[in-house]
């Protein structure tokens, strides 16, 4: 049956008074209700009695002995209701006229058993137990829909006011941690770590009787929002925006769900706040897909059906992609769940280059240009075979002069507790002194091998020019005649 009666047998070493002693269960109309009677023992000979009672001393339904013999007597509106099973009577569902006060005797010793039960409305679950009451605890969840992150919940949980002695009523949440309450009624604003099953125990003392549960639905996303996320240049870069596993489509959709769209706002070093830009959005119509709006280049969003991701990916970043991105889902009611990831580029500067010579100064500065959380620590990697000892968590390292195991790739990582968040490199060139002597005599050497090339080359056209000159200077006629005496 949906809800389990549960039975405690009374102990022979357990007195019972001669006036007997009285329990009270609870059943919806309709279910299968069990009535043990404790056995009399390891008496050889014994029979017990069910009966019921009707102001006039009881009316007997049903008996069994220690043979194995059971009868059921004819009575009106319990036809075909009634059997045994072992040392219970079984009642298959139970009506309006079969609720009531019940006899269990035996013929051995005086002892009776009396269990009263009665008529449980509503969707209540039910215990049977050997004290002298049982609670029906309504719960009930204001408002009933799955709930936005941020809203506002309240869950009661009552007792019947007739119960005597009047039963503590204990709250426990999703994580089995007790929760405050006013008269049974828990009243909170809502997360997702809210989201599962809640429990209202009722208790005598320390002993739980009854457990009542609730469903809780919260709409929100998978974990608490990484609120900075870091990278480097020229490195991918993944902004994920998903639902809680335990929160599905159907839950999304009964909340009214109407757009999902990404949003980016630079940063800005002036102080001055930029007007935001709309990345991408999203089309509920199936199948969903995202539609870029070409904003900004190098962005590309994705949507993931089995984890419900909602995520942007850039695959090269650059310093125009540091700043803002916020993820947001409006619902009906003009009602919004929101996420925003601070994207901080990490960089490594070298001041005054890159490309130095040995004995020159060094300023090597990792920074993402905004001071770092307290949390979040540097970590320099030098390269390799450089043993020269120096801060490791500094940001900036001051080198008076580099030399030659200087050159190679140095690299700054980000860590926050055990996890490397991103890093940057910078590879530097360090010549040394002598080659660059050399170079230079060689370059010289070379200009003046050049210089004196070109003067040679410059005196010959000049010699070859006035050659030229002077024979043309010395023919000036038309037709010359050759030398000697002529007739005039």
């Amino acid at each position: 049956m949906k809800n389990l009666v549960r039975s405690f047998i009374l102990l022979i070493a357990v007195h019972v008074t001669a006036l007997g002693a009285n329990e009270l269960m609870y059943a919806r109309e309709g279910e299968t209700v069990k009535i043990t009677c404790p056995k009399p023992g390891k008496e050889k000979s014994w029979t017990m009695y069910w009966d019921i009672e009707d102001g006039h001393g009881g009316i007997l339904l049903a008996w069994l002995n220690d043979f194995g013999g059971k009868g059921f007597e004819d009575l009106p509106d319990w036809e075909t209701k009634l059997s045994i099973s072992d040392n219970s009577l079984v009642i298959d569902k139970i009506q309006q006229a079969n609720f009531g006060k019940f006899l269990c005797k035996n013929n051995v010793n005086k002892n009776k058993l009396t269990i009263e039960v009665r008529k449980l409305d509503g969707n209540h679950n039910f215990l049977f137990f050997p004290f002298p009451c049982l609670i029906s605890a309504p719960v009930r969840m204001s408002p009933t829909a799955p709930l936005l992150a941020g809203e506002s919940m309240s869950l009661s949980c009552s007792v019947d006011p007739k119960a005597e002695p009047r039963p503590d009523i204990q709250w426990l949440n999703p994580h089995n941690e007790e929760v405050a309450h006013r008269q049974g009624i828990v009243t909170k604003t809502v997360t997702v770590q809210d989201s599962g099953i809640w429990t209202c125990a009722v208790k005598h003392g320390e002993k739980i009787i009854q457990k009542v549960t609730m469903s809780v639905a919260v709409v929100d996303f998978s974990h608490d929002p990484v609120h900075r996320q870091y990278t480097s240049i020229h490195e991918p870069l993944r902004l994920c925006c998903a639902f809680h596993p335990r929160v599905s489509w159907e839950h999304v959709k009964a909340r009214g769900l109407q757009e999902i769209y990404w949003q980016f706002r630079p940063k800005s070093s002036s102080g001055l706040t930029p007007p935001s830009e709309t990345l991408c959005f999203l089309s509920l119509q199936e199948p969903l897909k995202w539609n870029n709006t070409g904003q900004r280049k190098g962005v590309k969003s994705i949507y993931e059906p089995k984890t419900k991701n909602f995520s942007v990916t850039i695959k090269d970043a650059k310093e125009d992609n540091r700043g803002e991105y916020t993820c947001t889902m409006k619902f009906e009611k003009n009602l919004f769940l929101n996420r925003t990831i601070h994207v901080e580029l990490l960089q490594v500067i070298a001041s005054p280059k890159s490309h130095l010579v040995s004995g020159q100064p060094l300023n090597l500065t990792c920074t993402t240009g905004y001071p770092l959380p307290s949390d979040v620590k540097l970590r320099w990697t030098p390269p390799e075979g450089l043993n020269r000892k120096f801060d490791q968590d500094s940001e900036q390292l001051i080198i008076e002069e580099v030399g030659s195991g200087y050159g190679g790739t140095w690299r700054c990582e980000l860590w926050q507790g055990t996890t490397v968040l991103t890093s940057a490199v910078l590879k530097l060139q360090i010549d040394s002194k002598l080659n660059l002597r050399m170079l230079l005599i060689i370059c010289s050497g070379a200009a003046i091998a050049v210089l004196i090339l070109a003067l040679v080359l410059f005196l010959y056209r000049r010699k070859h020019r006035k050659m030229r000159h002077l024979r043309h200077r010395l023919c000036q006629c038309k037709n010359p005649k050759p030398k000697g005496f002529y007739k005039t």
